[in-house]
């Protein structure tokens, strides 16, 4: 028999303002893009530990450029809303 894990206490992490140039993508497309961002940041953060901590990585109120991500003309704003998430996991967390 296996005893139960005691569960995780949940990670945060606070986000003040997000600023997106989405220059060539459709206002459709974005506006859903952005309404899909936060589960999108969840699941791209989601098991990642920042090193020697519990929380999943601070900036300190400094700003992170996300560069330029290629997308396809026929990529949806789940695809949009995923690319902008990773970027941003990757680009607080260092990879």
């Amino acid at each position: 028999m296996t005893r139960a894990m005691a569960p995780r206490p949940g990670r945060r992490v606070h986000v003040d303002t997000i600023e997106l140039d989405l220059r060539g993508v459709s206002a459709g497309t974005a506006a859903t893009a952005a309404r899909l961002l936060g589960p999108a940041l969840a699941q791209a953060f989601g098991g990642r530990r920042a090193a020697g901590g519990d929380d999943v990585g601070d900036i300190n109120g400094g700003d992170i450029d996300g560069g330029r991500i290629e997308l396809a003309a026929s990529a949806g704003p789940e695809t949009l809303a995923a690319l902008l998430a990773r970027r941003i996991a990757e680009r607080t967390r260092g990879g």
